[in-house]
């Protein structure tokens, strides 16, 4: 009579022989390196069972009789990653061959399944793979061989941006201003203008798609460095734009020099709004000098993230009253500031406590008065 141990092998021997025999019909039907750990075939968890017998494999418990059961099913393989990867391969590369790479959805969710496989996903995954640095080495060279191959295909965004910049060339029937590093460009809620400068920068550091450097090249009056670098200059020069810059806004604030409402502000032939920008730029690039940097941080209000334009309405009265009313204007927007001040002076004044009282009084009788500035 067998005992009771003899017994459970009997009977798992007999379940893995009822395993084998639906692994079979599996691999007859659909190929044995189509099973994933997640596979279920005629309602059975086959994919689970396979699983298991290959850590058991692994770690030297599976019996001798299941491995060579196992071994002699076709597409059976005990490192299957490896081989459903080259399966997929083949199939990517059969895929090429006959329908190129327009054929295949790569920059779209939609699913490209051939041969049994979801090409689209499988070619997502080795790039994201390469980018994390988890992809084999081995994948990486079989699919640098395929002709067409890149590593940074064409983003639907980007498409978008170029068709969007094109038109908008079309529509100005060309400028030599258009594609300047400092022209602001906004196309349908784009900013066109940064998405130039993420591009040039890319460029620079050699990460640049190689394709939409191509369509870049090809548009009239393009240039790399659509200007020179105001922060490239000698070091004397440099300091002397700190100072000017340090005079301008303990005079008149960054008012005119910050965020969407900036425009070119020029004290002494320099557009201090335009090196502003460039010194923040290059800070992030980490391409600034510390010696500059240090310079530029001991300025009053500075700061490395520039911040919405502060009075921006009242800065855009100013400019429509020079321009509507030339010198009378000017007389205009002079007593403007003048009232700013006392209104400042009067405020801080008060915060001290030296403010005289019955001034006071008089302020807070002034319709629309207010302690505070309004945000």
């Amino acid at each position: 009579m067998a005992s009771k141990s003899e017994a459970r092998l009997l009977v798992a021997r007999e379940l893995h022989q009822s395993m084998l025999r639906l692994l079979r019909a599996f691999a007859a039907e659909k190929g044995g390196a189509h099973l994933a750990n997640d596979t279920t075939y005629r309602g059975i968890r086959l994919g689970g069972w396979a699983r298991r017998r290959r850590t058991e494999y692994r770690a030297g418990r599976l019996a001798d009789w299941l491995v060579e059961a196992l071994e002699a099913v076709p597409g059976w393989s005990w490192s299957p990653v490896a081989a459903r990867s080259g399966l997929k391969l083949a199939a990517l590369r059969e895929f090429v061959a006959r329908h190129g790479w327009d054929g295949l959805a790569v920059d779209r969710r939609a699913k490209v399944v051939w041969r049994g496989f979801d090409l689209v996903g499988f070619v997502a995954a080795c790039r994201n793979g390469r980018r994390r640095g988890s992809l084999s080495e081995w994948l990486a060279r079989e699919l640098d061989a395929i002709p067409g191959w890149v590593w940074a295909p064409r983003t639907g965004m980007s498409e978008r941006r170029l068709a969007l910049l094109k038109r908008y060339i079309a529509r100005r029937r060309w400028s030599s201003k258009v594609l300047e590093d400092g022209s602001r460009i906004v196309v349908e809620g784009v900013d066109l203008r940064r998405w130039l400068y993420t591009c040039r920068l890319q460029h620079r550091k050699g990460i640049l798609t190689p394709w939409l450097a191509r369509e870049l090249e090809e548009l009239p009056g393009w240039s790399w460095a659509p200007r020179p670098s105001l922060v490239g200059a000698p070091p004397l020069l440099l300091r002397q734009r700190v100072a000017v810059l340090r005079e301008h806004v303990g005079r008149v604030g960054w008012a005119g020099l910050e965020g969407e409402a900036a425009w070119g502000i020029r004290r002494r032939g320099i557009d201090l709004a335009r090196w502003v920008t460039e010194c923040r730029q290059r800070h992030q690039d980490k391409a600034l000098p510390e010696w500059l940097e240090g310079e530029l941080e001991k300025i009053d209000g500075w700061s490395w993230r520039a911040t919405k334009a502060p009075h921006a309405d009242e800065i855009g009265l100013v400019r429509w009253l020079v321009r509507a009313f030339g010198d009378e204007g000017d007389r205009v927007v002079h007593d403007l500031v003048a009232m700013a001040k006392f209104v400042d002076l009067a405020r801080a004044a008060r915060r001290a406590g030296t403010l005289e009282p019955v001034v006071a009084r008089r302020l807070a009788r002034v319709p629309g008065w207010s302690w505070t500035k309004s945000r």
